[in-house]
């Protein structure tokens, strides 16, 4: 579903929304109807668009799954002499924390917020679970003010890279979410880029449980020039890698919006 808003004849807002199916028993994704192109335009966009799904579908593998196969063989050679250099750095600011601010640097986990709700009926779709975008608007508030502080002014949104449903939330759950920025960088247009993750996760005090539902990649610009941000550890340098990827794959008509 495609739609624009117009000043005269020039749109001023465009946006695509897709609609996605699911199982109310299994949770799985239920068959639809393919989409065939037809124009030039239609076409075009599909390609895009397929080329987009294709590079989150091989960017959905865990860490753990990572973990078993190799990380060598996903990031390669350069990737992997990336994440030590990373990690290295990370591991003089812990030891050496007064140089972090000479040097304009800081661990993911000095820019972690964090929010806690309690799920309404309000807030329910048609199977009786939290509806998948309620969480999202949740995420996104936290993602722009995680961004915010550590920027230090307002930033622009650019777009959502990657959302993952691994659980359906139930009404009545205390639902926690958990931000950090996972890197920092300077686009070739010039302006700073900021890559944000929120993780949600149920608790289950009666059990001493929690499990994590959902994860949300947020990008944003801003004209300031950003601290650089390192990962504690390895799995954090593996997700610091794919955004430092995706900087150099992001489009600048996306930054001129």
């Amino acid at each position: 579903l495609h739609i624009e808003l117009r000043a005269g004849d020039e749109p001023c807002l465009s946006s695509n929304f897709i609609f996605v199916a699911r199982d109310p028993y299994t949770y799985k994704a239920v068959p639809i109807n393919r989409l065939v192109p037809n124009t030039v335009a239609e076409k075009a966009n599909w390609e895009i668009a397929q080329k987009r799904a294709d590079i989150l579908k091989s960017q959905g593998k865990s860490f753990m799954h990572l973990s078993q196969n190799g990380l060598l063989q996903e990031v390669g050679t350069d990737g992997l002499e990336w994440c030590r250099e990373q990690l290295s750095e990370s591991e003089t600011l812990s030891q050496l924390p007064t140089l972090a601010h000479k040097r304009n640097e800081v661990t993911m986990a000095q820019t972690q917020m964090q929010m806690t709700s309690l799920q309404m009926p309000q807030e329910q779709n048609i199977y009786g679970k939290v509806f998948g975008g309620t969480l999202c608007r949740r995420a996104y508030e936290l993602a722009y003010c995680s961004v915010y502080s550590f920027g230090g002014s307002q930033p622009t949104f650019i777009e959502v890279d990657r959302i993952d449903f691994l659980a359906p939330v139930e009404i009545g759950s205390i639902v926690r979410l958990d931000s950090q920025v996972l890197h920092t960088g300077q686009h070739e247009c010039g302006k700073w880029v900021v890559f944000c993750e929120v993780r949600a996760s149920v608790l289950q005090p009666e059990k001493g449980e929690s499990s994590t539902t959902n994860t949300f990649t947020f990008t944003f610009a801003t004209e300031n020039p950003l601290a650089n941000v390192f990962p504690d550890n390895l799995e954090e340098a593996w997700k610091a890698w794919k955004c430092r990827m995706a900087l150099t794959d992001l489009e600048s008509a996306l930054l001129h919006k």
